[in-house]
């Protein structure tokens, strides 16, 4: 189903979209999924860099499965960070040199802090995870 509101009772889904045999599968709200996305709405509804900002690749790893790209204007950046993998993965990002240098980057979603070294960022990310670091 593509939206599951707490207001409303569903039937289990039984049905395989091929015709193929699935077990029943219960369609609850999930109150934390739900929690996380209002969480990300609220902070690009705050960081307008996050909207109107110039878009920048700056990691790419296929074989880790991670990614990350910077959205800057002539006054921030930020930077957004994957992990797809299903293991923790160490992530080195190279800022550009026109991005102004702060020395600690704090992520938007879980508050934690990270120290740059000079242009240089060197994060453990948990496993099928986001950071959206300023």
């Amino acid at each position: 189903k593509p939206m599951v509101w707490d207001d409303m009772n569903y039937d289990k889904e039984i049905n395989h979209p091929f015709g193929q045999r699935r077990e029943a599968d219960d369609q609850n709200f999930d109150h934390e999924l739900h929690s996380f996305f209002m969480k990300l709405g609220q902070i690009r509804k705050d960081e307008d860099v996050l909207r109107t900002g110039d878009y920048v690749q700056l990691h790419a790893d296929r074989r880790n499965q991670t990614f990350a790209f910077g959205r800057y204007n002539e006054n921030e950046w930020i930077i957004a960070l994957f992990n797809r993998s299903e293991e923790e993965q160490s992530v080195t990002i190279t800022l550009p040199e026109w991005f102004s240098p702060k020395e600690e980057l704090r992520d938007l979603i879980s508050g934690e802090s990270f120290q740059t070294n000079g242009n240089r960022i060197t994060i453990s990310t948990g496993s099928v995870s986001a950071m959206i670091l300023k």
